[in-house]
């Protein structure tokens, strides 16, 4: 078998609506929570989150920040070289101390992360399949981060009692910008 490896970007900006939002989203993801208990197979437990309703757009939380998010999502189709973007899925999740989401990838060309409230002791870790390294994206409160849904990637198991709140994505992006065009037909 031949394997012919290709670099991927990262994305990683402030979400520049944070400090405005923060307290309210955080009260609307509080009045949301689903308890969630139950440890997976592969040792991932999340204390809260809404996955079953990850279709709902309509989800107060999510209301609040659709608007600034999208102009987030446009920067990043933007800068990936497409024109739109369609977000399939869009959830939060609540770490507790001791909680993980193992080892997993994700649906769509791309996802991401919104960290609300961030434990810096508990970074996202990738997994690079090329040089079979792993590597932790050095986030902050604050950053939303997108990635290709095909890298391994996990929240390992947090060690400390601070709470860390996500909001993750599977978005596709779409129509190809001219200028790529005219980029692959030189």
């Amino acid at each position: 078998m031949k394997v012919t490896t290709i670099n991927a970007k990262i994305l990683q900006f402030k979400f520049t609506f944070h400090k405005k939002v923060k307290k309210e989203l955080l009260e609307k993801i509080n009045e949301a929570k689903v308890l969630d208990t139950n440890r997976c197979e592969d040792n991932t437990l999340i204390s809260y989150c809404d996955w079953e309703e990850r279709k709902d757009l309509d989800r107060p939380w999510f209301q609040l920040i659709k608007i600034p998010m999208s102009i987030h999502f446009s920067y990043a189709a933007k800068e990936l070289g497409f024109h739109g973007h369609i977000i399939r899925d869009i959830w939060f999740q609540q770490y507790n101390k001791l909680d993980c989401h193992n080892w997993h990838i994700h649906s769509n060309n791309y996802t991401g992360v919104y960290y609300v409230e961030n434990d810096s002791t508990c970074k996202t870790e990738l997994y690079d399949s090329f040089t079979k390294k792993k590597f932790f994206i050095n986030s902050k409160e604050g950053d939303l981060v997108f990635f290709p849904s095909f890298i391994v990637h996990r929240s390992p198991p947090k060690k400390t009692n601070k709470k860390k709140t996500i909001i993750s994505w599977n978005v596709d992006f779409e129509l190809i910008q001219q200028s790529l065009y005219n980029q692959l037909e030189r």
